[in-house]
């Protein structure tokens, strides 16, 4: 959750995306739009270019919302309501499902 937490800091507004057994981080295009970029955090770093894990992470993600197997956390929503720290369990706090993916191929 490293990637979320400096998409944050940098002024981002920022969703944790968890599917089955997974997560990845998904930052909002604009300040008041729908749309999002999503990045496949695992793939940063492991020989895939940025612009490879942003297309996986986009292609998951509307892998996942077309099945309604997603779940987003809206991260600024959660640290604004005074949480510090995310549990470890699953949580569905800030949960967002009407923002699509903004693909770039």
């Amino acid at each position: 959750m490293v990637f979320a937490s400096a998409t944050v800091a940098i002024g981002l507004h920022t969703y944790i995306t968890l599917v089955s057994a997974h997560a990845f981080v998904c930052v909002q295009a604009t300040p008041y739009g729908n749309s999002v970029y999503c990045v496949e955090t695992t793939a940063v770093g492991s020989g895939d270019s940025f612009s490879q894990a942003e297309s996986e992470g986009n292609y998951d993600f509307s892998m996942y919302q077309q099945e309604g197997a997603l779940d987003l956390i809206d991260v600024n929503q959660v640290l604004s309501s005074g949480v510090k720290e995310l549990p470890s369990n699953r949580i569905k706090y800030g949960l967002h499902r009407g923002l699509t993916p903004i693909y770039k191929r």
